[in-house]
C-alpha cells in the first residue's frame, strides 16, 4: 500500500473523520457533476 493510502486507511478508521471526508466527498460529487452538465450545455457549436 502506498503512503497516502495507508494515511487514508488509518483516518477512515475514526468514524468522526470518517463522517466528515464522506458529508465532504459528497459536496465534491456534486459539484463536479453540475461542471460536466454546464460543460455539456456550453460546448461551442460549429
Amino acid at each position: 500500500m502506498t503512503h497516502l493510502a495507508e494515511l487514508k486507511a488509518r483516518l477512515m478508521a475514526n468514524p468522526d473523520f470518517r463522517a466528515e471526508y464522506e458529508k465532504a466527498d459528497a459536496e465534491f460529487r456534486r459539484i463536479e457533476d453540475g461542471v460536466r452538465r454546464n460543460g455539456e450545455t456550453s460546448k461551442p457549436t460549429k
